[in-house]
């Protein structure tokens, strides 16, 4: 048997959190115990030499009483971090598929085995969809925008620029017709496309808009557009200029209002003022305008 498949295996074995039995692993790849501890020691070598740039530097620990080498885990923190995962999601996506929900069961079953009681029990606050499709369309739009693909909509093609959460749910900018939209992902019939977007396309789509942010605002929004400046004038304000869309643009102005307004382009800002005058016309008339 070759060594490097055999640490390989071993290793890949203590990374899954399983047990390594010497004896076992000599029968199964057919070597001697003395070749399998060597490898272990090779192993034990490598984590301890790589401690200053491995990300979690862990110990191989022996338990006489398996008589199994294992990589020692710091369980109460893998289940903190299973605790944060189910939570997320449960806040922006409590119901869930069928397909989906037994993979987070087999998941903490198979991770999780210590705490397996208590996380099933938090997993039982989702709502299970048994008419959901196993592929939901926020994980179709993902992929058409990690793969640069076209999605299928009504039998035409769009092109997906950005996604959002906002009001419980998973929005979608895109193009279509030459026109931009903005719609809950859910209320889409989406299909992917092998159609490849030229990347060329989507920067063309969006502009560069300027704005005026509080800081505050600033920290949670900016990881999610495509920064072109930045000019600091003030301790609690920024200049900040982004390429996006318009219809993304005139969002955030509703989303976090005093905290935010567009400097230029000036139509753009021109845009936002008749959305605004439309908006109190609509409560000094006492009456919903007709969508347009």
């Amino acid at each position: 048997m070759d060594r490097a498949f055999r640490i390989l295996t071993i290793y890949n074995r203590l990374l899954q959190n399983k047990s390594v039995n010497k004896q076992s692993l000599t029968l199964e790849l057919d070597t001697s115990p003395r070749t399998i501890q060597r490898d272990i020691d090779d192993i034990r070598n490598f984590l301890y030499e790589s401690k200053s740039w491995i990300s979690t530097p862990k110990e191989i620990t022996y338990d006489y009483k398996s008589e199994s080498y294992k990589l020692e885990q710091d369980k109460h923190e893998n289940m903190y971090f299973m605790y944060d995962i189910l939570t997320a999601l449960y806040l922006i996506t409590p119901k869930l598929s069928h397909h989906f929900y037994q993979y987070l069961k087999l998941l903490i079953i198979k991770h999780h085995s210590d705490h397996r009681t208590t996380l099933l029990k938090y997993l039982e606050h989702f709502e299970i969809d048994k008419n959901q499709t196993s592929i939901s369309p926020t994980s179709l739009v993902v992929r058409a925008m990690n793969e640069n693909k076209y999605l299928q909509y009504n039998q035409k093609l769009l092109l997906p620029l950005s996604m959002y959460y906002q009001m419980y749910a998973f929005h979608l900018v895109y193009r279509m017709d030459d026109e931009l939209y903005i719609d809950d992902i859910n209320q889409m019939n989406l299909s992917l496309s092998e159609k490849p977007v030229d990347t060329q396309e989507k920067s063309n789509v969006q502009t560069y808009i300027t704005f005026e942010i509080a800081k505050d605002v600033w920290l949670k929004m900016h990881r999610y557009y495509q920064i072109h400046v930045i000019e600091k004038y003030d301790a609690h304000y920024l200049i900040v200029t982004f390429k996006m869309t318009r219809i993304e643009a005139i969002q955030l102005c509703f989303m976090y209002r005093s905290n935010i307004r567009i400097i230029s382009p000036p139509d753009l800002k021109e845009q936002v003022i008749d959305e605004l005058l439309l908006l109190q016309t609509t409560y000094l008339k006492q009456q919903v305008q007709k969508w347009t």
